[in-house]
């Protein structure tokens, strides 16, 4: 279940920043409890390390939501900067992609910042 310590690990570690933080989607949220993180890990790649192991690649996105355009470069600046301090039980991470897009809830434009990120994990043989 290291799939999910690690996400868990990851909300514990933003956590520190004092933002809102979700664990997958948030399809409604009140303007006032922006900024917002949601973390989603999207896919868990796996492939045969040896005999005994599997190597995984999790991947996880992070959704900054905030209100401008200039929130969302600060947020997204701190939030890097925070998770070049992230370690726990896995072997690597990287920064995959950084997508900016607009979003429109319940008639209001926001911005989405999207950071990609993987964590290369290992475990025994038929467990995750």
């Amino acid at each position: 279940m290291m799939r999910e310590k690690i996400i868990k690990d990851l909300k514990e570690h933003l956590s520190k920043l004092n933002h809102n933080i979700e664990i997958f989607e948030v399809y409604v949220f009140d303007k006032e409890s922006l900024p917002l993180i949601v973390i989603k890990d999207t896919n868990d790649d796996v492939e045969a390390a040896n005999f005994e192991g599997l190597r995984h690649n999790l991947s996880v996105s992070l959704n900054l939501i905030t209100t401008t355009y200039e929130k969302s470069d600060a947020l997204t600046a701190e939030v890097l900067q925070s998770l070049k301090d992230f370690s726990g039980e896995f072997n690597f991470k990287s920064l995959d992609a950084i997508n900016r897009a607009s979003i429109e809830i319940l008639d209001k434009d926001y911005v989405l910042m999207e950071l990609k990120l993987s964590f290369v994990y290992h475990s025994r043989m038929w467990s995750y």
